[in-house]
């Protein structure tokens, strides 16, 4: 642990954003398996604030999906973590989040400011080629040499000026900020959505298990299923089949 940890600081240091996310990671699992349950939690969010942060960044929509399914694990964490403390709402937000990530990156690359805002469309290209030069500088210094430290610094200046760009557009144009920054619904968003009456049922799969919410105004609860995603795979089929031949039946 105490190597993970020097490593994790070695590579905030650098600014390098999605190593850290990765290794913030990885010690929230550790921790998580040896029932350090506020531990594991602080480096899982660190580990989603970092994914969170350094995917706006990303222009390139398969490598921006690519990204996020390789941090994806700190949700699952996250999620897995706050449903064995019975903490289901949490558990249900960190859902949330994590379906709000991918459907941005089918969609937030392929949008672009509109011609109405030229100044900030003009601008947000310019801090994307800054932020690509920065990135490819580090690459080719590599090392911790003057240069490579310097080029490091450079690219976490650019950053910082990007993420101050998204947060003027989300002053300004909402719509638009919304196809680069996410804020998910929570628990009790949703829940204000819901007629009387009205039952919501949401779920999140992993390799191994599947996380249940059931959701109602004024009521929430959750289940963890021990199904693999292949053998839910396989029960979906099925289900599909059977209900086709009952529409065959019926003709």
């Amino acid at each position: 642990m105490r190597h993970l940890e020097k490593a994790l600081s070695l590579a905030e240091k650098q600014g390098r954003v999605s190593l850290s996310s990765a290794i913030s990671s990885v010690i929230g699992r550790l921790y998580f398996q040896q029932q350090r349950i506020g531990d594991a939690a602080q480096y899982y969010e660190k580990s989603i604030q970092d994914i969170e942060s350094f995917r706006g960044l990303i222009d390139n929509e398969n490598r921006r999906q690519a990204y996020f399914e390789e941090g994806l694990g700190a949700y699952i964490g996250m999620i897995q973590l706050r449903h064995a403390e019975d903490r289901f709402t949490d558990a249900f937000n960190y859902n949330e989040r994590s379906r709000s990530r991918v459907f941005l990156d089918l969609l937030g690359t392929r949008v672009r400011l509109s011609k109405e805002k030229a100044d900030l469309a003009d601008e947000e290209r310019r801090l994307q080629r800054l932020v690509a030069e920065m990135k490819a500088q580090v690459d080719v210094e590599g090392g911790t040499t003057l240069v490579s430290i310097e080029a490091k610094r450079s690219l976490s200046a650019a950053e910082r000026t990007y993420r101050s760009f998204l947060t003027r557009v989300r002053e300004r144009d909402r719509e638009q900020a919304s196809l680069r920054t996410v804020e998910p619904l929570t628990a009790s968003q949703v829940q204000k959505l819901l007629d009387p009456g009205q039952t919501l049922v949401e779920y999140f799969t992993t390799e191994s298990e599947v996380f249940v919410w059931v959701v109602e105004r004024k009521f929430l609860s959750s289940r963890r299923l021990a199904l693999r995603k292949s053998d839910l795979l396989k029960q979906i089929k099925l289900l599909r089949e059977q209900i086709s031949n009952i529409g065959g039946l019926e003709t």
